[in-house]
């Protein structure tokens, strides 16, 4: 693995089963950007993904939650659980 510049951002450049990536560390920092391939390099180590951002959006996952409480819990328990909570409103109605 490599830190590379593009234009004024620097990338993480290495290689999944034998395909080359690249994953912009959204920085033209060499110093933070070392620090992010540091960071990758861990990650990669304990095998987890990375820790750098993701394109992933909020939407997309907040979909993909709904649907994850939807299939293992009842409405009611749901509502129970949610209520209170951050952004909820205390209410579980959108579940």
């Amino acid at each position: 693995m490599l830190v590379a510049k593009r234009g004024s951002v620097y990338y993480i450049k290495f290689s999944v089963g034998g395909k080359k990536r690249k994953v912009s560390t959204d920085t033209s920092n060499f110093q933070i950007a070392k620090e992010k391939l540091r960071q990758f390099e861990a990650a990669a180590a304990r095998g987890r993904e990375s820790l750098l951002p993701t394109k992933t959006s909020i939407a997309s996952v907040v979909t993909a939650y709904v649907a994850n409480i939807r299939s293992v819990k009842t409405a009611k328990s749901a509502q129970t659980d949610n209520r209170g909570h951050a952004g909820t409103g205390g209410s579980a109605s959108a579940l």
